[in-house]
């Protein structure tokens, strides 16, 4: 079997659902917990089977139930043809609207744990939630985010042919942009796109949780086959968005991080913060320079990791008319907020649910102004350069990269059963 294969995705079916972009979802450990019960008022949202309760066998059976009810009531539809997918997702860059193309495709694992490069830590108790979530749902629901870099290789001159046909599927947004999937059913097509990226060199973006936790069944499973193995089960493969990190406006963006409530007063864990690193206000009076103080925080951080500098950014919710910026430390960013700040000031855990994880500045901010959070630290992050220079064998905490665009969770889905 070739280590790319087409598969008959699952996708929201338009003659049920009117918006479909309604029911699309941040991945499943980006969402907030006060954000969900709103979400899911929508009784088609994504969330209602991504987002489990880790360690509760009842959650998992009830999001399979609510799933497999979809399918039996056509709200999600399978594709009659096996195909690769192209996807077009529109997003906001610097103010105006781009476009990026990814692909959807299954992938060996087998292949992948040859050739992927991960670069973040996992955390055990999130990858035995992502395996419990494939095992009683035998799909593969969140494609995982996987990059390769090379200029002369882009989508949309690899698959040309299709990106001049009708779209297979398409739906609006609240921003009335179109996101279009194409259709790569030419079995000559396909075998052409999985011998051209067969030699690239691979970086696990996002999904590590889920990467571990599909490769841990399809080991599992394999040695339960034994003899009767023959590495064409669908288990074998995961479901994956591979983007050119060559493409014109990807980027990679910092993991911010936010805190709900503070073990102690805001100014005593300023005060703390500031015996440790050089502290500076930047003030502000109302919301043209608000977003002048944020645009000016964000350009601090960028100019310092340009001279190797560690720095972060800090909002309190009780500082209404100012941001702060704290130098120092050794390392990487996140690694310094996360040890000496999260961990060695606020005595806290940098993960869920001591800590929220938000990629947005914006969204970052205004969730402290509005005391949904009591705190966002906001750290620097590589450039695009940095981190294809990295070390393959070094790796990170988690929530130390984010690359944006995100494909969001639910535009298609892949099932053991019905997909293959």
């Amino acid at each position: 079997m070739a280590w790319l294969q087409p598969f008959k995705a699952g996708y929201y079916n338009s003659q049920k659902i009117a918006r479909i972009d309604e029911c699309l979802s941040q991945p499943f450990d980006e969402l907030d917990e006060g954000e969900v019960a709103q979400l899911q008022k929508n009784p088609y949202h994504y969330s209602h089977v991504i987002r489990t309760t880790p360690g509760e066998q009842e959650s998992y059976v009830a999001a399979k139930h609510k799933l497999f009810g979809w399918f039996i009531r056509d709200v999600v539809v399978f594709d009659k043809v096996t195909s690769l997918y192209v996807y077009e997702q529109p997003f906001l860059h610097q103010g105006t609207v781009a476009k990026r193309l990814s692909l959807f495709a299954l992938v060996s694992l087998e292949e992948l744990s040859r050739r992927l490069h991960l670069y973040e830590n996992t955390i055990d108790e999130y990858v035995e939630d992502c395996y419990q979530r494939v095992m009683t749902s035998q799909c593969s629901l969140e494609p995982i985010l996987i990059g390769y870099y090379n200029p002369s290789l882009r989508f949309s001159e690899l698959v040309s042919k299709s990106l001049g046909e009708r779209p297979f599927f398409s739906f609006g947004d609240a921003s009335e942009n179109e996101h279009r999937l194409y259709q790569v059913a030419e079995p000559s097509l396909i075998d052409h796109v999985a011998t051209a990226l067969q030699g690239e060199k691979l970086y696990l973006l996002d999904g590590h949780h889920r990467f571990k936790a599909a490769l841990r069944y399809y080991q599992e499973q394999k040695m339960a086959r034994g003899s009767g193995y023959t590495g064409t089960e669908p288990w074998n493969y995961v479901m994956v968005s591979l983007v050119n990190m060559a493409d014109e406006d990807f980027g990679i963006g910092p993991w911010n991080r936010l805190i709900k409530t503070l073990p102690q007063s805001a100014q005593d864990v300023l005060k703390a913060i500031g015996t440790s690193f050089k502290l500076a206000a930047i003030p502000f009076q109302d919301a043209l320079t608000e977003k002048a103080a944020r645009k000016k925080l964000r350009m601090l951080l960028s100019d310092y990791a340009s001279k190797g500098v560690v720095a972060f950014g800090i909002s309190v919710a009780q500082a209404t008319t100012k941001y702060f910026l704290a130098v120092g430390g050794q390392g990487f960013s996140p690694k310094v907020v996360d040890t000496q700040v999260i961990q060695g000031i606020l005595g806290l855990t940098p993960r869920y649910p001591d800590v929220h994880f938000e990629s947005q500045d914006t969204r970052a901010f205004d969730r402290v102004k509005n005391k949904h959070y009591q705190m966002a630290l906001l750290p620097q992050t590589l450039s695009l350069k940095e981190f294809l220079s990295l070390n393959p064998n070094e790796t990170f905490a988690p929530r130390s990269f984010d690359f944006y665009p995100k494909v969001p969770s639910g535009v298609v889905l892949y099932s053991f059963k019905y997909s293959w």
